[in-house]
């Protein structure tokens, strides 16, 4: 019988230890070292596990695969080496109007946060920016990139004007809405680190960072993109 991950879940491998994201559930999770060692050979066998992987199917982990192809991978990005927040030396000028839709931005991704399960929340977003931005050109060649630069700063510089709390899911998705608004698209990057857990996400178009340094995105391992 093939078997498949589970759409919505992901993982990485840091310092030799498996992590896991489940973004139906919202929450990370790391398995015993048996069924680490169950996963690891259900990847090893490109779907078609040799050893007994009900466990993995109990913990909704594994799904029963429609035909006999392998797990694809996970696409992640390259690791960025430029970020938008470095390269900018003058503050960005953004006016009223930019503020308000910040504002309006981030009030309305606030409250999806709070009020949907996180996946809807994102599935939302990722299915405005396929909206806007499905003809654009991915990734970004040099004035599209300057286009981002500029707009990435108008959003984070708007942002410190609105009276909430900053976190980097919050402002990742924010930001990617308001990119695509304007026809500019870009990714949120999911990343984890350990000892201790940390967990960290950002928006990334191609190598450039818009919201991040490359030093802090370097001490992530990414796990997921959307």
């Amino acid at each position: 019988m093939p078997y498949r991950m589970r759409e919505g879940v992901s993982h990485c491998q840091v310092d030799g230890s498996l992590i896991f994201l489940d973004l139906e559930e919202d929450r990370y999770f790391r398995l015993s070292s048996r069924l680490e060692d169950m996963f690891l050979s259900f990847l090893s066998s490109n779907g078609q596990p040799v050893v007994d992987v009900s466990e993995l199917v109990r913990q909704n982990i594994l799904v029963k695969a429609l035909d006999a192809a392998p797990t694809p991978s996970a696409t992640l990005n390259a690791a960025p080496s430029l970020s938008a927040i470095e390269h900018q030396s003058d503050a960005p000028v953004f006016d009223a109007v930019t503020l308000l839709e910040v504002f309006a931005t981030v009030c309305s991704t606030q409250f999806q946060l709070r009020t949907r399960r996180l996946n809807r929340t994102i599935a939302s977003a990722v299915a405005y920016r396929q909206r806007m931005t499905s003809h654009i050109l991915f990734p970004p060649n040099r004035p599209q990139a300057e286009r981002l630069i500029e707009s990435a700063g108008a959003f984070r510089h708007a942002r410190r004007c609105v009276p909430i709390d900053t976190s980097c899911l919050l402002d990742s998705i924010s930001m990617v809405k308001f990119l695509a608004r304007r026809r500019l698209p870009a990714d949120i990057v999911f990343g984890v680190a350990l000892n201790p857990f940390a967990a960290h996400c950002w928006v990334q178009a191609g190598e450039w960072l818009l919201n991040d340094t490359v030093g802090n995105v370097a001490a992530h391992t990414q796990i997921r993109k959307v």
